[in-house]
């Protein structure tokens, strides 16, 4: 912000402050990268675009999401990695690599949402450099993936503003209510 000096004849001088053209683009950008990242669609394997994410997932999604999005890290998220995985076991089990890569991060989940860890990933699961470029790959194949379906939404009305802003006031009750004292 910026003060500009004006002078009224008769009244005398005074400051108004202006948000320079730079702000409020940043402004308009850092809003559209939130709504952005809360509209996204989470990507799972074709034919299981129905199948409902539990609550406790696609609110740890949207927390990493948010998390990335101040860090300007542009790659999907654990959980929502962790998500695709898992649909990706509806179609055929998964081999021994990328049954690796799923308990990797289903233990990160269980590590970042205080969950006891079930005895099968107890035992620390560490990735070796090449497995976790691959984890990296698909992690931005996803987010990529992410991107093109919310653009091709928004370019066919599926998604709109109004829409956007819903999704945006929810997550915003939802943190109000998490940090808010509670009172017993």
């Amino acid at each position: 912000m910026t003060q500009t000096q004006i002078t009224i004849p008769g009244i005398g001088t005074i400051a108004k402050e202006t948000i320079s053209l730079s702000n409020a683009q940043k402004r308009d950008k850092n809003i559209n990268q939130i709504l952005q990242i809360i509209s996204r669609p989470i990507i799972v394997m074709p034919g299981y675009e129905d199948l409902k994410i539990p609550e406790d997932i696609k609110s740890q999604i949207m927390t990493e999401r948010m998390i990335l999005g101040m860090q300007k890290i542009e790659t999907a998220t654990d959980t929502e990695t962790m998500w695709y995985l898992s649909s990706a076991s509806l179609i055929a089990p998964l081999d021994h690599e990328w049954t690796q890569y799923y308990m990797h991060l289903f233990r990160l989940w269980c590590d970042k949402t205080n969950r006891e860890l079930p005895d099968f990933v107890a035992d620390e699961i560490s990735l070796s450099e090449y497995e976790q470029s691959q984890l990296n790959r698909l992690k931005d194949w996803l987010y990529k993936k992410s991107i093109q379906s919310f653009k091709e939404r928004m370019r066919q009305g599926i998604i709109t503003n109004h829409q956007m802003m819903q999704g945006l006031t929810q997550m915003i009750m939802k943190t109000h209510y998490m940090f808010r004292p509670h009172v017993i």
